[in-house]
């Protein structure tokens, strides 16, 4: 599995946004798996991130894609966890990231830990940072973290500057 992260090959499951295509050896098994751009997913997550960088909340975004019948990552509509780490996720920037948790059993239990992140294997993958579903960088908006809340007192806002999430776009029917 290392060698496969090492080498940019997929090591692990299905991305949204992405199609995993086999790569075929000389003999004609499958040799390994390597990721692609899916036009039609990609133009989804073009979208959430842009929603996302002008201010919308997950929430909303995740109900805003179920108003308009969007096809989820699952087969139970889009959630604002699914939102969330699609915002988080380094693939979406061109960078393949490995080896970042372990799974431990101990006394027949089964523990997922997080590892240090000396011990991840990181790829740049600019082919994949190129494509639609590439963004610019340096992130203002998307990496997880959000702008400092004002220091004022709500009371003290005004109505507009407590909402300045801008309205979401009306699902065309």
């Amino acid at each position: 599995m290392v060698r496969k992260a090492s080498a940019g090959h997929v090591a692990g499951g299905k991305v949204y946004g992405y199609i995993n295509r086999d790569v075929a050896g000389p003999d004609g098994r499958r040799n390994h798996v390597v990721r692609e751009v899916d036009a039609g997913q990609a133009a989804v997550v073009r979208r959430i991130f842009e929603w996302y960088v002008a201010g919308a909340g997950i929430g909303g975004i995740a109900k805003h894609l179920n108003a308009e019948g969007i096809a989820p990552p699952r087969a139970r509509g889009w959630a604002p966890s699914a939102v969330r780490e699609m915002l988080r996720r380094d693939l979406y920037r061109g960078v393949i990231t490995w080896n970042r948790s372990a799974r431990d059993v101990r006394g027949g239990v089964k523990r997922q830990r997080r590892r240090e992140e000396r011990e991840w294997i990181r790829r740049e993958a600019p082919e994949l940072a190129s494509s639609p579903l590439g963004w610019p960088r340096p992130w203002t908006r998307g990496s997880g973290r959000r702008p400092p809340r004002s220091r004022e007192a709500p009371a003290e806002r005004s109505r507009a500057a407590r909402s300045r999430r801008p309205a979401m776009p009306r699902p065309t029917s």
